[in-house]
């Protein structure tokens, strides 16, 4: 009985007795009670009513609304997680429940009353199930539940490595991590481990933002800036923090690094041909190998990777080398010439002032005298042009341009 309106049972079992509400008229608060349709043994009257609950309510189920989902996706194979359902008009009928589709329902529980927020706990399921979004509602009774559309997305996902492995502090586009099953749910974040270096290992984790690709596997994370420099381990989460995404094979270990730690310091040669070829030297600090294409020389302030360059052994004191092949000029003249670690990223690339110098081609004109001992020491005068075309060079730590003079007899011998 609801209110006064009888209604058959539908079954009975040792345990339980199983009904089917009328249709109320409007949401109400009513007495439910069970009713024997037969007369006391004693009086001859009808039997009363067991009144089971004075709080019997109707509620209209249209009212009850879900707009928030925390986190919004998590992944599958895992257990202990936890997810916030907030919205509007919740009341807890003794029967909360959080459905996922057709691939779940659990418990919920209300922890305010006056708050329309309920948490549950995320069911376990396969990671080798289907993945993809699934319609999230709940049930204040356990029966009648929500159409609110929102949808809640399960995902196997890992992390295969990082690329590059090295880049400036505070850069928007730092690290970009590839690997299988990424979502964009809207939150992704990345979280910087310090591993060593200047760094403290150990130190609190830093978190950044990222953008994920889906088609593309990928998920862009920027770097920190409020950060020492030094050898960081990136991990990502697709769903806000909640939950991190595993790297089952590569470590994906990051150096971060300050864009004022990057110098050049010394050419050589300061200068070459116009026409280009010519294999530089270039010494300085801060030059570091962060993966294929992130190492070039930036030729006239682009701060581009014209071409690209490979790192040598750093010097006794300390200095790092790279060399590269300069490219050819449309004229005669000075350009600056720079190092980018990251493929000329922001921050990436020196700007040390340092400039190669491009000389006209030089002629030799006549060679005086023709012949000499061939024992050698005959003293030469050689005539041409061009021969003055790294004069105005700066090379660095005192050079004299002229020291990189050279005269060749024949194919080996020099002078």
């Amino acid at each position: 009985s609801f209110g006064g309106v009888q209604v058959s049972v539908t079954s009975v079992t040792a345990s339980g007795i199983v009904c089917a509400t009328p249709v109320p008229g409007a949401e109400a608060t009513v007495d439910f009670a069970i009713v024997a349709l037969e007369n006391d043994e004693e009086t001859g009257l009808p039997r009363e009513p067991i009144v089971l609950s004075t709080e019997y309510a109707y509620f209209d189920m249209s009212q009850v609304q879900v707009s928030l989902l925390q986190p919004p996706g998590a992944p599958q194979g895992q257990t202990g997680g936890i997810i916030s359902v907030a919205g509007a008009n919740f009341t807890d009928y003794g029967a909360l429940r959080v459905r996922f589709g057709d691939r779940a329902v659990v418990a919920a529980t209300q922890p305010d009353a006056l708050v329309s927020e309920l948490l549950a706990e995320l069911p376990y399921l396969s990671p080798y199930d289907e993945t993809g979004a699934v319609p999230l509602e709940i049930s204040l009774n356990g029966q009648a539940y929500t159409s609110s559309g929102l949808a809640f997305t399960l995902y196997t996902a890992y992390v295969d490595f990082a690329f590059p492995t090295g880049a400036p502090l505070g850069a928007a586009q730092a690290v970009t991590l590839f690997g299988t099953g990424f979502r964009d749910l809207g939150v992704a974040r990345c979280f910087w481990s310090a591993l060593g270096g200047g760094a403290t290992e150990g130190a609190v984790v830093l978190e950044t933002g990222a953008s994920v690709d889906e088609a593309a596997g990928t998920a862009v994370c920027s770097a920190p800036d409020e950060a020492a420099s030094g050898t960081y381990n990136v991990s990502l989460s697709l769903n806000g923090g909640v939950d991190l995404v595993p790297a089952y094979f590569l470590d994906t270990e990051v150096t971060l690094y300050r864009p004022e730690d990057l110098s050049v310091t010394r050419i050589a040669p300061p200068g070459g041909p116009a026409a280009g070829g010519t294999v530089v030297t270039v010494f300085g600090t801060g030059f570091a190998d962060y993966g294929a294409g992130q190492l070039c020389c930036a030729f006239g302030g682009s701060g581009a990777c014209d071409v690209p360059a490979t790192l040598l052994a750093a010097t006794p004191l300390g200095a790092t080398r790279v060399r590269c092949t300069v490219p050819a000029a449309a004229a005669a003249g000075s350009v600056a010439l720079d190092v980018t670690v990251n493929a000329g990223l922001d921050g990436s690339t020196t700007d040390s002032g340092l400039r190669f110098w491009y000389y006209p081609v030089i002629a030799v004109d006549s060679v005086t005298p023709a012949v000499g001992d061939a024992a050698g020491g005959t003293p030469a005068t050689i005539s041409g042009s061009g021969f003055t075309g790294l004069s105005a060079a700066t090379v660095g730590y005192g050079a004299d341009p002229a020291s990189f003079l050279r005269v060749r007899f024949g194919t080996t011998a020099t002078a």
